[in-house]
């Protein structure tokens, strides 16, 4: 999963229950939120009031909102199967979910950004970044108080619902670092069977010496963007810079010690 591939961790959020969902007239226990989707209720929050107490027996009631922990995951699973709403949603509607690609990601708030000792409340930070913050977390702790209230540090991870194109808006500010993403989109290529056939296609061609590793590889990254069976942005994004630059970086050390015999010298000594 997505998930588990970035880490997003363990997230405190609140889902409301709407007028049909399944989980109207039963209780926690009933459900099995806990054993099934490994979800622990907080609190339940009803007319006003905040139930502590016994929630795994209180019969679940429309409008009933549950504060959650748990991974995202497993959260959005609930919200999927359950007919429950996380509050972001109530607040987009239920078109605009639909229509815009909503991305999960984690915002990091850097040393010098201007969400520091401010709330999201004062920020209006719905309106002006145009995401919805679904939790936060300090120190490896989830925070267990109104996020909106809470006011933000240095080093704060931010769960953040958005749009995506709103998200680049976010990337490009100067006020938090997007440390991971997820889409929660579901989405099958078209041409998944152009990259099966391709792959064991360029290792015989190489093999036999019909074509060198160089030019296959290049003629079949040429051909699975053609056929767009992979997204420029995608394949771009997958490049590990990193290790690039690190073999960069040792290319002229590997030419100098052939050059002055040290390769030749290392290889002896070994043998």
């Amino acid at each position: 999963l997505l998930t588990r591939k970035y880490h997003m961790g363990t997230y405190l959020t609140e889902l409301r229950v709407k007028e049909n969902s399944s989980l109207v007239g039963k209780t926690c226990k009933e459900v099995g939120i806990n054993q099934n989707y490994d979800i622990t209720v907080l609190a339940i929050l009803r007319d006003k009031q905040r139930i502590v107490e016994n929630i795994r027996n209180i019969p679940l009631l429309p409008g009933d909102t549950m504060m959650v922990r748990g991974v995202v995951d497993n959260i959005m699973r609930l919200r999927n199967e359950q007919g429950v709403s996380l509050l972001s949603d109530i607040k987009l509607g239920d078109e605009a979910l639909a229509t815009n690609e909503q991305v999960l990601a984690e915002g990091l708030i850097n040393q010098t950004s201007r969400l520091i000792n401010k709330t999201l409340r004062d920020l209006d930070f719905r309106r002006h970044y145009g995401a919805f913050v679904l939790a936060v977390r300090r120190h490896g702790s989830t925070l267990r108080k109104k996020i909106a209230h809470t006011p933000l540090q240095a080093s704060d991870t931010l769960l953040i619902l958005a749009p995506k194109e709103r998200l680049n808006e976010l990337r490009r500010s100067d006020d938090m670092i997007i440390i991971s993403e997820a889409e929660y989109k579901l989405h099958r290529g078209r041409y998944w069977w152009a990259v099966m056939a391709i792959l064991p296609l360029l290792m015989i061609l190489v093999s036999t010496g019909i074509i060198d590793i160089l030019r296959g590889s290049l003629l079949a990254v040429v051909i699975l963007l053609l056929i767009r069976a992979v997204d420029i942005r995608e394949a771009y994004r997958s490049v590990e810079w990193s290790v690039l630059l690190l073999i960069a970086a040792f290319v002229p050390v590997g030419y100098a010690m052939v050059t002055t015999g040290t390769a030749r010298f290392i290889a002896s000594g070994i043998l």
